[in-house]
């Protein structure tokens, strides 16, 4: 079965890949990588390429709230020396 990984999109970006499914929905894929099994679970993939880039949406807007909230805490540092 196709899917895409969304897990590291804002880092490594989207994967799109063959994976095992396992639940009846599926709610878990497996990812074979080299010796290893890496397991996803929803949200971090999706079944359609749509489904994968509104995840990526959000997750993109809560990164860029985050970032302005930090932004923000760094505009009103003051420094401190003892």
């Amino acid at each position: 079965m196709k899917v895409w990984i969304t897990k590291y999109a804002l880092t490594t970006g989207v994967k799109a890949v063959e994976v095992r499914g396992y639940g009846d929905p599926a709610t878990m894929v497996s990812l074979s990588d080299g010796p290893f099994t890496i397991y996803y679970h929803k949200p971090d993939w999706h079944e359609t390429r749509e489904g994968a880039i509104a995840r990526v949406a959000v997750m993109v807007e809560k990164k860029i709230k985050s970032l302005r909230k930090q932004l923000k805490k760094l505009e009103t540092f003051q420094i401190e020396v003892p």
